[in-house]
């Protein structure tokens, strides 16, 4: 993973990831990446305005993390901002993940949650 990320593989660093989540989950094992290397991804997928990549990864994400910190939430909403997508129900979604985000993601999630 780390060679892929040096290179700037993100699309590899994802799929190791994934698999690493996957495979200790499925061995009774817990794998959790380097926080640097989640906001990498995420900020692959806000690059990429790949909003669907980036719920998958979350989903994930959260089997093996069931509190995700703020920033993952915010470069979400940055996601959906990026890609023109609205999502209504995200203040609730933050409400429920006890998430409070900065001031400038708050005037993104005016647009995000815009119906």
């Amino acid at each position: 993973m780390d060679y892929h990320l040096n290179k700037g593989d993100m699309k590899s660093v994802v799929y190791c990831v994934d698999r690493g989540m996957k495979k200790g989950k499925s061995h009774a094992r817990i794998w959790l990446p380097p926080p640097n290397v989640v906001k990498s991804i995420m900020q692959y997928f806000e690059d990429k305005k790949d909003v669907n990549g980036a719920e998958k990864f979350i989903e994930v994400l959260k089997t093996v993390q069931p509190e995700l910190p703020t920033e993952v939430f915010e470069a979400l909403i940055r996601t959906y901002a990026a890609s023109g997508k609205t999502s209504p129900g995200m203040r609730l979604r933050l409400k429920m993940e006890n998430a409070t985000v900065n001031e400038a993601t708050e005037k993104l999630l005016d647009q995000v949650c815009a119906e």
